[in-house]
């Protein structure tokens, strides 16, 4: 037995590793597609060097292999090689020195794992043979939302002891036997999904019988050839997941874009099913077969798995047949599944990135405009018939190019994916699909666009670019992006807009402050689309949309303001705005941002936070101010919510106090505005925790009885160690306090005085 091999990484030595596993025809290995895609990626990866693990059980396999390889006369086994690829040279004995004697090595583990690029399975099957596969993910990332993202993980892999990892989304191709396109789509599409331990995805042949929902042990589960949309989606189902169905065949191109975005942003991928059109060799007599063309039984296939979601013309073209004439190019070729793993938006650039089976990983496919793909065959003497034309008109497209090796660069598409449905799996908490999140942004920004374009052209304000982005998030992950990112403004700042110029004010400084903490420690939903509103390269505007909700619901689950004075100019357009009942069967939550934009402004609690202060526990408590049954001690205590006509003061109540200039009160504004008034008792001690109750307060201090010639004064502190010890602004909140209190007993003079007793 070989224990591995090691080779220069060339064209001619990767077929002939391939070939050295089981003994492939060595002329028909880089025939197949697959294998000039890998070639051309791992080159471009900088690829120096092959090593053949000749022996590796892997699990996926040997799951297909026990549901129905094993039941072939013929097989090849159960075990498959590996073929691992390095960007540094390596050779047999450097490798072996690092095996044996780590103190000697000639080539260091974190050397070896920098220069890792991954591996490509070899299954034991004559034609379909490339397995799982991982490769690292190649080329840049972008600057942010909506510029450029591939989705990858970390997948460790040991070989023979040593440790390695490649961040990569598992490839394979379908064997068409236990998988078929839509079955390894899938299964690519549970690999990239976040949080997702790899080694409890299912195999292929789990996933195509969870799709066909036979009974177990039928023997019509295999071959089989393809899924059906529903077939798709009760897999998901079965993997305990959600799935969100989108039908693409009427949604422009630019709404695709802003979709594919907000998922890989979300690292969440996408399926895509649609129908494959591209060139067919001319027939020079009727004699001579078609070999691109459908079949008959191919058409009636198609037919049966899209069923009503072909349009009119596409199916009159299958059920018309695929007969084609000198100069017909153009033919519909099937239906395909890939994944969509990724998307390059940069400079106006429209590429996407997908795992698809027929080619490998990452494959580059452009966004095009279907009519011109036909345009291009007919420009080079190729028309195509009035079926296709009609099928594609108006329609947009994936279009797939190959690369010229020689040349070095990329040949016109020869392919297009026309996609009639995306599928996204998620969490099955999340009830709100992205339609939802993108129709609420649309209406935001187009209000909000043009509302800033009529300050920037009677003002001094520049114009600025304005534009959304949207990603499905955990609140966690939202909130660790806010947390700790201070103010940029300070009292006194104006943001220069003409009339319309937003100033910044301790008050505004205070609020923004409160609304921050408010957000960061609110209850939210796990899961919100997150919608993030620019102007230019500067976030504005965070709107959560509570993705748990049900359509009919109020989803706006909380507004942030990522800079003061823009966002507050960005909210001024909404003032006027009032909820509306037609809002309620549309696909968007336009009405419920207005209720929850225009609840903040008249805010109840938020106004107690910035009047009174955010709520506070005690900081400690004394034995001896709880009661047995678990309540405050202070039997002196009195609580009003409002001002009460037979009590007006606290002298009257308060008789012993005013007398014996040794006493004192104490008081706090309770949780919902309430106001709490007590003796301070010394002996035993029952302080402020003993009259609220133990219950969280707001501020909080003492009140001392200030004989005088007038008839005397209560002098008002903040002096409460266990309520009011860390506020920021405690002496804006004690005036605030003050004026509350003398509210309540309209007979007494009540003045700020420092903390301390005299």
């Amino acid at each position: 037995m070989t224990p591995y091999l090691v080779t220069e990484f060339q064209r001619e030595t990767l077929s002939a590793l391939i070939r050295e596993c089981f003994g492939y025809e060595y002329l028909q290995i880089f025939d197949k597609e697959q294998v000039k895609y890998l070639y051309g990626y791992l080159r471009s990866l900088g690829a120096k060097t092959i090593l053949l693990e000749p022996r590796y059980t892997d699990r996926d396999f040997l799951e297909d292999y026990s549901r129905y390889y094993v039941k072939r006369f013929r097989n090849d086994g159960e075990v498959c090689g590996r073929l691992h690829f390095f960007s540094c040279k390596l050779d047999h004995k450097s490798f072996d020195s690092m095996m044996l004697d780590s103190a000697r090595q000639d080539v260091s583990r974190g050397w070896l794992q920098d220069n890792y690029l991954g591996f490509v399975l070899i299954k034991p099957l004559n034609k379909t043979f490339i397995g799982k596969t991982c490769l690292r993910t190649a080329g840049d990332s972008g600057t942010g939302p909506g510029t450029k993202k591939k989705i990858s993980k970390r997948y460790d892999v040991n070989l023979f002891g040593i440790n390695l990892s490649v961040e990569s989304i598992a490839f394979q191709e379908q064997d068409k036997v236990v998988a078929a396109c839509a079955t390894t789509a899938i299964w690519t599409a549970l690999h990239a999904l976040p949080g997702r331990n790899v080694k409890t995805i299912p195999s292929c042949s789990e996933i195509t019988i969870s799709a066909l929902n036979f009974v177990d042990g039928s023997n019509n589960g295999f071959p089989n050839k393809h899924l059906t949309h529903k077939q798709i989606q009760r897999s998901l189902d079965v993997e305990g997941l959600r799935y969100h169905s989108s039908t693409l065949t009427e949604t422009p191109k630019k709404w695709f874009q802003g979709y594919a975005c907000a998922h890989i942003d979300s690292d969440i991928p996408v399926i895509l099913a649609g129908f494959v059109y591209g060139p067919q060799k001319a027939k020079a007599s009727e004699a001579e077969p078609e070999e691109d063309a459908l079949s008959e039984a191919e058409r009636l296939s198609v037919l049966e798995e899209y069923g009503d979601g072909l349009s009119d013309e596409t199916r009159a073209q299958l059920l018309a047949g695929n007969g084609a004439t000198v100069g017909q190019s153009v033919c519909l070729k099937g239906g395909h599944a890939i994944t969509l793993l990724g998307y390059d938006f940069r400079d106006s650039a429209q590429w996407i990135y997908v795992h698809d089976d027929r080619l490998g990983p990452y494959a580059r496919a452009q966004l095009i405009e279907a009519t011109s793909f036909i345009d291009l065959h007919a420009g080079n003497g190729f028309e195509a018939s009035d079926e296709v034309k009609n099928s594609l008109k108006n329609r947009w497209a994936l279009a797939f190019s190959q690369w010229d090796d020689e040349k070095q660069v990329w040949l016109s598409p020869h392919e297009i994916l026309v996609p009639d449905m995306g599928i996204v799996p998620t969490d099955k908490k999340a009830r709100l699909e992205f339609r939802y999140a993108h129709d609420t942004a649309a209406i935001l920004l187009g209000h909000i666009k043009k509302w800033m374009a009529e300050i920037c052209d009677s003002s001094e304000l520049e114009h600025q670019d304005c534009r959304y982005t949207i990603k499905l998030s955990p609140i966690s992950q939202i909130r660790s992006e806010i947390v700790g990112k201070p103010i940029s403004y300070v009292p006194g700042d104006v943001l220069k807009a003409g009339k319309e110029s937003p100033t910044a004010t301790s008050e505004s400084i205070q609020r923004w402050n409160a609304d921050k903490l408010n957000f960061l420690t609110a209850p939210m939903a796990r899961l919100q689309w997150d919608i993030d509103l620019y102007w230019g390269d500067k976030k504005v505007l965070k709107v959560l949309l509570d993705s748990t909700d049900t359509p009919l619901g109020d989803a706006v689950s909380a507004i942030y303001e990522h800079d003061l004075l823009l966002a507050d100019l960005f909210l001024r357009v909404f003032r006027d705005d009032k909820p509306n009942a037609q809002y309620v069967d549309e696909v968007h939550f336009y009405s419920s941002f207005l209720k929850v934009l225009a609840k903040r402004d008249i805010d109840h609690t938020g106004h107690l936070n910035t009047t009174y202060g955010q709520l506070r526990a005690p900081k400690r408590l004394e034995q001896s101010e709880i009661t047995l049954e678990g309540k405050g001690a202070n039997d002196t205590a009195i609580e009003r919510f409002d001002p009460m006509a037979e009590e007006r003061s606290l002298m009257t109540r308060y008789e012993e106090v005013v007398k014996d200039t040794e006493k004192n009160l104490i008081w706090a504004i309770g949780k919902d505005g309430s106001l709490f008034v007590a003796i301070d008792l010394k002996d035993p001690k029952r302080g402020h925790p003993s009259m609220t109750g133990l219950q969280a307060a707001r501020i909080a201090g003492e009140m001392w009885w200030r004989p005088g010639d007038s008839g005397g004064v209560w002098g008002v502190n903040h002096g409460s160690g266990r309520y009011s010890f860390d506020y920021a602004n405690p002496s804006n909140l004690l005036n605030n306090a003050i004026t509350k209190i003398a509210s309540f007993f309209p007979d007494d003079e009540f003045v700020s005085e420092p903390v301390r007793r005299p």
